[in-house]
C-alpha cells in the first residue's frame, strides 16, 4: 500500500506492540486482542516482525540482560 495508510501500525496493533485507538483487528476469525486458546505471547510470537527503524526494533518492555538472552534461547 501507499505510504502512510497504515501499514505499519497494523502490523504493531496485531503483535500487541500497540492498542487500537478504534476499530478492531481479526486474525484467523479471532480477535486480535480476544484470543480465547492463545495466551498473548504466543499471539506475539505467531508471526515475526522485521521494524524499519533500528530503534524500534527493541521492545522497551524488556531489561537489557533479556533482550540480550532472547535470540540464545
Amino acid at each position: 500500500g501507499p505510504s502512510g495508510c497504515g501499514k505499519s501500525t497494523l502490523a504493531r496493533v496485531a503483535a500487541l506492540l500497540h492498542r487500537p485507538d478504534a476499530g478492531r483487528v481479526v486474525i484467523d476469525g479471532e480477535p486480535a486482542r480476544g484470543y480465547r486458546h492463545r495466551a498473548p505471547r504466543e499471539q506475539r510470537t505467531a508471526f515475526g516482525v522485521v521494524f524499519q527503524q533500528p530503534r524500534q526494533s527493541a521492545d522497551p518492555r524488556l531489561r537489557l540482560a533479556d533482550l540480550i538472552a532472547e535470540p540464545l534461547r
